[in-house]
Formats: C-alpha cells, sequence, structure tokens
C-alpha cells in the first residue's frame, strides 16, 4: 500500500477543494515547490500521497513532516469566519475579570457558576454563547449522538428481528420469533447474529467514538445493577429517547430482569462467592446473615431483587433464604424439609418452580420415596412405608409371609396407610396372578395363556391372518404416551405374557420407525402397553382424532391410517 494522501489526515481539505491553497501557512522552500511544481487548489494538493511529494523537486521527507504540520495548524478562512461569528463577549469577560484575573472561557464559566449578581448585558452574551453550535467553536463537525444511533439501526438489515430477541425481557427462543414471520429458528439465528458483528465492528471505529463514550459513561452511573426506573437510567433516557436506551444498555452488557439493568457474571458471581464463603454448606439462613455478608459490597435493594435471579438463592418470607441450586431433586427434597409433610409431584413441582409432575415421579435412587397411591412424596429417613403399587406391596406380602399372606391385614394397611380404596385392594387381590383361599392369598400356578375370541369386540378387525386394534389419536398419543391394545388381540398374533420387544413399524409395507410392545402381566386391564409411535405420527402431521389400526406381532407392527 501507498502512503496516505494529505485529504486522508485532513478531513477539511474534502469541503475545499475548489478552494485557492493558502501558501502563506507553509515555510519558504515547501511553498516555491509547491508553485513551481503548479498546485493552486486544496484538492489537488489534497490528492497527492505523501510519497509523491518526496517526489517533486526541492522536497523530501522532512519537507512532507513540515507540510503535515503546517496543515494541522491551519484553520481555514472560511472556518475562521464561522468562529468569529460568536457573539461579542466584551461585556461577559469584564462580569468574569471580577472574580478571576484570568481572562479565559474557565474564568467566564466559573463566574456563571456563581449565579450571584449577573449583569443583564453580561448573563445575555453568555447565553448566546452557550446557544452556539459546536462547529462554531471546531473545525471538526461533531454529530449529535442520536444521529450515530440512526446510524446504527439503519445499518441492521433485520432491525425488528433484533429488537424483539435482544432487547425484550423474558428473551423469546429464535423459534418463537420466526413462527409469525414464516422463518426458521436457525434463520432467525443467522440474520439476527449477522446484524450483531456489523454493529460491533461499526462501534470500534472512529465515527463511533462518541458511542463508546456514552458506554463507559453508563457503566459508571449504572455499576453493575440498577432499576430500570433509578433517576441515572431516566436522565439516559431523556439524553438519548427510550429506544437507545435500550440498544446502549445492551452494548454495555446489561440485560433487563425483573425491572433491573443487570450485567451478569462477575459482580453478581463475587456476591455469591462472598455468601459461600460465609456461610459455608448451609442451605438455609437468616435475611439477617446475608444483609451482614453483602451489605458492605452492594446496595442490598439490589442483593435482595438479583441474587434469586441467578437461579442459586430463593427468598421464601419471613426473613428466611433457601438456596437454590442442584438438580430439580434436590430442590424437591428442601421443600419437603421446609414444609415437613408429603406432597404430590404437581405441588411439588409448583413449589419448585420447574420441572413436570411426570418428572419428578422419576424419584428412584433419590432420598425421597412414594408413599401412597395418589403418589405423594416423602424423604426416606421419615420413616414411612414406601409405596411400590398395588401388585407391588401384594408381592411383598406374600414374600416376606414364605409364600402366604392374609387378605384382611392386607387390605387394612393399604386402606390406612396408602389411601388406597377397598374396591381397588380387592380387585388386585382377584387377579389371574393370585389364587385366594378364603383370608389367604398365594401366588397362582402360571398357566400357558389361552386368549378368547375377539370377533365379538367392536374394535377388533380382521386384517389378513392377523388381528388389529383400531384407536383413536389423542393430545396424549402425540406427546409419546403409549397405545393400548387388547391383549387377546396381540396374544392371537403370536405375542406372550411378559414379553418386552422392540419391534419396527410398517405403515403401508415401508419401515417407518421402531415401536415397544409390553405385556405386563401385573396390569389390571386387560391390555399390552403398543410405544414410541408419536414421532411416526407427528412426522405425518396426523391430528387428534384420527383412527388408525394397530396389528403388533412379534415381528413387526403394522399401523394402519384411516382416511
Amino acid at each position: 500500500m501507498g502512503m496516505p494522501s494529505f485529504s486522508d489526515k485532513h478531513s477539511w481539505m474534502l469541503d475545499l477543494v475548489n478552494q485557492p491553497i493558502d501558501f502563506e501557512i507553509f515555510d519558504v522552500r515547501s511553498r516555491n515547490a509547491l508553485m513551481a511544481r503548479g498546485f493552486s487548489t486544496w484538492g489537488e494538493l489534497g490528492a497527492l500521497t505523501e510519497e509523491a511529494v518526496t517526489n517533486v523537486p526541492n522536497l523530501g521527507e522532512h519537507s512532507v513532516s513540515r507540510i503535515n504540520g503546517a496543515l494541522t495548524d491551519y484553520v481555514p478562512r472560511e472556518r475562521l469566519e464561522t468562529r468569529r461569528n460568536i457573539p461579542n463577549m466584551e461585556n461577559a469577560m469584564r462580569w468574569a475579570l471580577c472574580f478571576s484575573k484570568s481572562p479565559t472561557l474557565g474564568s467566564l464559566f466559573a463566574s456563571y457558576e456563581l449565579k450571584a449578581g449577573i449583569p443583564t448585558e453580561a448573563l445575555t452574551e453568555i447565553n448566546q454563547m452557550l446557544a452556539e453550535p459546536l462547529d462554531s467553536f471546531s473545525v471538526c463537525e461533531v454529530p449529535q449522538i442520536t444521529t450515530l444511533f440512526k446510524q446504527l439501526w439503519k445499518a441492521m438489515s433485520a432491525t425488528a428481528l433484533f429488537k424483539e430477541r435482544e432487547l425484550s425481557s423474558p428473551t423469546p427462543s429464535f423459534r418463537v420469533i420466526g413462527k409469525s414471520r414464516g422463518l426458521t429458528g436457525e434463520a432467525v439465528r443467522r440474520q439476527i447474529n449477522r446484524d450483531i458483528k456489523n454493529m460491533r465492528k461499526l462501534i470500534q471505529t472512529d465515527e463511533f467514538l462518541i458511542i463508546r463514550w456514552a458506554m463507559d459513561l453508563m457503566r459508571q452511573d449504572f455499576g453493575f445493577a440498577t432499576r430500570a426506573n433509578s433517576k441515572e437510567a431516566k436522565a439516559w433516557r431523556s439524553r438519548v429517547g427510550r429506544t437507545n436506551i435500550e440498544l446502549l444498555r445492551w452494548l454495555c452488557g446489561y440485560e433487563q430482569c425483573d425491572g433491573w439493568y443487570v450485567i451478569p457474571g462477575s459482580e453478581l458471581a463475587d456476591l455469591e462467592n462472598q455468601l459461600k464463603t460465609r456461610l459455608g454448606d448451609s442451605w438455609l439462613v437468616r435475611q439477617e446473615e446475608v444483609d451482614v455478608v453483602l451489605g458492605k459490597v452492594a446496595h442490598l435493594d439490589a442483593v435482595h431483587k438479583l441474587l434469586p435471579g441467578l437461579g442459586k438463592w430463593r427468598d421464601i418470607g419471613d426473613g428466611w433464604w433457601v438456596k437454590w441450586d442442584g438438580t430439580i431433586f434436590d430442590k424437591a427434597e428442601r421443600v419437603l424439609r421446609l414444609t415437613c409433610t408429603p406432597m404430590t409431584p404437581a405441588a411439588l413441582s409448583k413449589a419448585v418452580g420447574g420441572g413436570t409432575p411426570r418428572s419428578i415421579r422419576n424419584i428412584s435412587g433419590t432420598s425421597m420415596m412414594r408413599v401412597d397411591k395418589k403418589f405423594r412424596i416423602a424423604l426416606r429417613e421419615w420413616g414411612l412405608e414406601e409405596y411400590e403399587g398395588i401388585h407391588t406391596e401384594i408381592k411383598q406380602r406374600i414374600e416376606r409371609g414364605g409364600g402366604v399372606a392374609s387378605v384382611a391385614a392386607i387390605t387394612k394397611e393399604f386402606v390406612n396407610n396408602f389411601k388406597v380404596s377397598k374396591s381397588s385392594v380387592n380387585t388386585y387381590l382377584h387377579h389371574e396372578m393370585y389364587e385366594i383361599d378364603g383370608d389367604k392369598v398365594r401366588f397362582a400356578v402360571e398357566k400357558d395363556y389361552v386368549p378368547s375370541p375377539v370377533s365379538h369386540l367392536d374394535y377388533a378387525v380382521k386384517v389378513g391372518k392377523y388381528w388389529g386394534h383400531i384407536s383413536r389419536v389423542t393430545e396424549n398419543s402425540l406427546k409419546g404416551y403409549s397405545f393400548l391394545v387388547d391383549r387377546d388381540i396381540a396374544a392371537h398374533n403370536g405375542i406372550k405374557p411378559d414379553d418386552s420387544l422392540i419391534v419396527p413399524i410398517k405403515i403401508a409395507g415401508e419401515i417407518v420407525g421402531e415401536a415397544s410392545l409390553i405385556w405386563d402381566r401385573a396390569s389390571v386391564g386387560r391390555i399390552i402397553y403398543v410405544g414410541r409411535l408419536s414421532t411416526v405420527l407427528v412426522e405425518r402431521k396426523i391430528e387428534t382424532g384420527t383412527y388408525i389400526t394397530l396389528i403388533p406381532t412379534p415381528r413387526e407392527c403394522h399401523v394402519i391410517i384411516a382416511n
């Protein structure tokens, strides 16, 4: 690359390309050499590179340095005339000198700050001066910060997408943003990231120096957090506007958090680390302890509002805070310790503020256990009887009794301890797995399963040599719940008790996935479970209410979708 032209360094030359050169600003050697070469306008001189000037006879590197120095100090006549249009400040300066011996702008404004006994003539001149545009005092044009923000917004190709994603609270997903616009989440992500990359590149240029200064000032005013309606935030909103303050706080790294502007990261992490150092492994603490630890390093209003936002602590009221980290089961355990009573999965999920009742049911291997038919959950250390389902509990009682148990004792225990109805206990006791003789119940002798005829069933249909079960698609089917198929239909097709099979799914002879076929002998209903069909149904856009015919066999599961 060649050396820069003069107009690259002295931008005022671009405004005066056709104006004659003021040769008086140069030393004699430079002036004579430039005039001899025939340069006459600022445009002709500005177009020259510094390298080209060194090739002008009688000029060299030292001459280039002297020319640059002269151009730097020079104030073009046109600009000088603008500066001379500043109102007469004679009366203002006379008044200022009453309080200072230095006839400078500094003494003028210092006297102005006194706000006492300013003569009318002096006050008028000072106000006229304060109303002058900045370019009256400068040889460069200074853009307003709002103009720079307009340029940033204009540089974006997907402004609406950026605002919805980056300036909203809570932050919507790319998929949600794209859904209303007919775009994929990935397409939205690419467009937004492209705009972010371009904007961050622009911010680093000289043109946007004022924006960088504003970012530094905002960080000083806001600290690591401030309320969105604080006096500092209101002042910035007044300076740059409601939309621009959101862009500026985003550039500074602040996130919206329940009425706060917060910088996530080191400052908040420092608060948490200080708590951890002071409180150790305590999971339940008084708020006074928190205030003592953190009141010295942060405003307590901010601490009380922001610590829960970390997801590591929760204010549970009455002056108590609970540590809120770990898995959903860790949080559920703390809730149980606080309530000291068994709770249903739905109640625990609500108290934890996350997970689902279905996920909380999966408590195996934890310090919790199920204690009744309603699936209420308790801590194992409480010493309650664990409930594993009526079948399992009956089996355990028979095994404990050496192969026999009392019907009356089982019924009384289950009704009182597990809140199971007497009729439910009776239904399970008369399952084919057991034999009852008076008050005694034993395991039944296993026999080969002989299926009953199915031709009379409304939902049974003969398809070739197999039998099918007509089922209706529900919302639960599409969420992944299993279909229920009559066990006699399955048995006629070759499925056997206690089978647990993974077989191909076939639609119109084509393999489209895998299905699970499970015959649970302990199930009260005379059914088998056919699972893993939801993905196939969703891919084919099968709607709820559609009827399908399931034909399970030991080698495959055929699915016929009704028109």
